[in-house]
């Protein structure tokens, strides 16, 4: 029997083939599958029930314009993901809401109207393949970016202005520059982009806007209008930022803010620990080379209620949000305790948690590490004063794992309220907090390991031999035959 090697390409004796690199190569030839926006504005309507036919789950990008009482629903399999919107009566301004879904393959999704609720802009993108990468060309490392403000930030009434995070706490290729606010792109790929924005100023803010640029360009508006028919002692404003592109080398990625005031006098871009405004980028895939790297995993929790019921009485301090089903997690990278608390193993996580409350004045969210006993990443904070004042607030936390850890999301009310954590859905079961976990594939190391079960039987005579050596780790094959001849 005899085993061809040719270039990439491996024989056996059955003539059938299989593709790989050398070992100690560089890796092989494969490029992951790009990250591709398409713009469904004029195809999709709301109070209509989509499905996403993917095999891979789908990034939904919903932008909506309401006025005075109106907002927007969104829904995936028929369980409500919460409420985005207004609610600050006929003295208001228009609100430009923006949110982000990820609907699971195979799972349906809709967005219902309530009130004069008018698309501004609907985008929705396949999941990329996380396609393993490996070899020193093929750029699996991981690359990542969490910064935040700490010291308070003037913004210019009127004038867009570039905020300069000043506190990084992790940035494995140095390639954020706090003087500049721009974080350089180390290597082409699909990276996801978040950031938070929290402005205030007393008596008379108008709106405020929060932008992500690209080498100068926007490409993400997110917009939040308020005008209030009578000053009130202080205004907050959070907007988010949540974004996936496919980028390249060298290229720059900075946020910016913008606001106005009655007075034309400047904004407050809030500084400190327990403000939330963040910067975080993430590397998800990315590279050319196809070494023995694993794929994203994808998991969703989330606290969900059954039609009619609400979220549960609010209490004056900070408190934590149920979290009491695991409704995806393809790959069980995330188990759940005591409907609050849910544990990740080792690995690299983009954790996305929000929760929203009802009557809250004052209100702050954060992720806890129970593990670590402290605060792993501080969310959005805003108000929500009296009637029917609602608000869903969230953050996104990067974190490199080298041992379990168990989080819980909590939150800062500063008003009690009976349903103070969320008001029942009346359509259908309703979803109120929610955590969203994406475990970034590992990088190969080039190395031209194969899956065993892609293999056909090896003749054994072979296994050992100084001309076909193999090795097996786990449920990989390796295989090095520099000197085999057939």
């Amino acid at each position: 029997m005899t085993i061809k090697i040719q270039g990439d390409k491996i024989t056996f004796p059955d003539d059938s083939e299989q593709t790989t690199a050398y070992v100690g190569s560089s890796g092989g030839g494969s490029t992951p599958e790009a990250l591709v926006w398409e713009d469904k504005t004029a195809e999709r309507v709301v109070d209509t029930v989509y499905t996403n036919t993917n095999d891979v789950p789908l990034y939904i990008d919903l932008y909506f314009s309401c006025v005075e009482d109106t907002y927007f629903e969104t829904y995936i399999n028929d369980n409500w993901h919460g409420t985005v919107g207004r609610t600050l009566g006929s003295g208001g301004g228009d609100d430009y809401q923006k949110t982000m879904l990820i609907v699971p393959a195979n799972q349906t999704y809709k967005v219902v109207s309530n009130g004069t609720v008018g698309t501004y802009k609907w985008y929705e993108a396949r999941m990329p393949l996380a396609v393993a990468v490996g070899g020193a060309s093929g750029g699996g490392e991981t690359v990542a970016l969490n910064t935040l403000l700490t010291s308070a930030q003037v913004i210019p009434h009127s004038l867009k202005t570039t905020i300069f995070y000043d506190d990084t706490k992790l940035d494995t290729d140095s390639n954020y520059n706090s003087s500049t606010g721009k974080y350089t792109i180390p290597s082409d790929g699909i990276y996801r982009i978040g950031a938070s924005v929290n402005l205030k100023k007393d008596n008379s803010l108008i709106d405020s806007l929060a932008y992500l640029n690209i080498n100068s360009e926007v490409v993400q508006r997110n917009r939040f209008d308020y005008t209030a028919t009578t000053d009130t002692s202080s205004s907050f404003m959070a907007v988010n930022i949540d974004y996936v592109a496919d980028l390249k080398k060298g290229d720059e990625v900075y946020i910016s803010a913008y606001g106005r005031t009655k007075d034309n006098s400047d904004l407050e871009l809030l500084g400190g620990l327990d403000v939330g405004n963040v910067f975080n980028i993430i590397k998800v895939s990315g590279g050319s080379a196809s070494g023995g790297g694993t794929p994203s995993s994808f998991a969703r929790i989330v606290d969900e209620k059954p039609q009619g019921v609400d979220a549960g009485a609010s209490v004056s301090g900070i408190q934590q949000r149920t979290l009491n089903k695991i409704v995806s997690d393809d790959d069980s990278i995330v188990t759940l305790a005591e409907d609050k608390s849910f544990t990740l193993q080792a690995g690299t996580y983009v954790i996305d948690y929000s929760a929203p409350v009802f009557q809250s004045n004052y209100t702050k969210i954060y992720l806890h590490s129970v593990t670590d006993n402290a605060t792993a990443d501080n969310g959005t904070s805003g108000y929500n004063e009296g009637g029917y004042s609602s608000g869903r607030y969230g953050g996104q936390y990067i974190v490199t794992l080298t041992s379990p850890h168990t989080y819980q999301v909590q939150q800062y009310i500063q008003n009690p309220a009976t349903n103070g954590l969320g008001l029942a859905c009346t359509s259908g079961v309703g979803i109120f907090a929610t955590v969203d976990i994406e475990k970034v594939g590992s990088g190969g190391s080039g190395g031209g390991t194969l899956d065993i079960d892609a293999l056909p039987e090896l003749p054994t005579e072979l296994e050992g031999t100084d001309l076909f050596v193999t090795e097996r780790t786990g449920t990989n094959y390796k295989v090095s035959a520099d000197e085999l001849k057939g």
